[in-house]
């Protein structure tokens, strides 16, 4: 009987091993599934953020094309509105050289007018004596 119950002993732990490591083994194979199903997303998710990363760089390459255009353009721009400004620069000048000469050419006819004017009033005065007779008492001194 001592064999008996030693035997039913040994197949009842037996029997406890099997089925807990039966129990053991679906619990592995879920952990498997479970990360398989992770790695399955976390590729998903490489990819996707893998496809949105090359969208990014082609945007920010498209971006720094159009800068260096706009920076292109405002050199030129830029260019332009020295050139302008060297021009109107120019032109003020010409036009304060044109307009001091006019005023020293203004001048130089005020001062003849102004001569003139001198000379008439005196010619009118010599006028003015000479048709005045002499006075008879001046004749009378000499």
């Amino acid at each position: 009987m001592d064999q008996k119950k030693l035997v039913g002993t040994i197949f009842l732990l037996l029997f406890f091993f099997v089925s807990w490591g039966l129990g053991q083994k679906r619990e592995i194979v879920r952990l498997q599934s479970d990360v398989l199903q992770l790695q399955n997303q976390i590729r998903l998710l490489q990819k996707n953020f893998d496809d949105q990363s090359g969208i990014l760089k082609s945007l920010l390459e498209q971006l720094n094309d159009q800068i260096g255009q706009n920076n292109i353009h405002m050199e030129s721009l830029a260019g332009s509105v020295r050139g302008q400004k060297a021009d109107m620069g120019n032109s003020m000048g010409h036009f304060r050289q044109e307009f001091q000469s006019l005023s020293i050419k203004w001048d130089d006819t005020n001062a003849r007018l102004a001569a003139l004017q001198q000379r008439l009033e005196e010619n009118q005065m010599q006028i003015q004596s000479l048709r005045q007779p002499p006075s008879t008492t001046a004749g009378n001194f000499i």
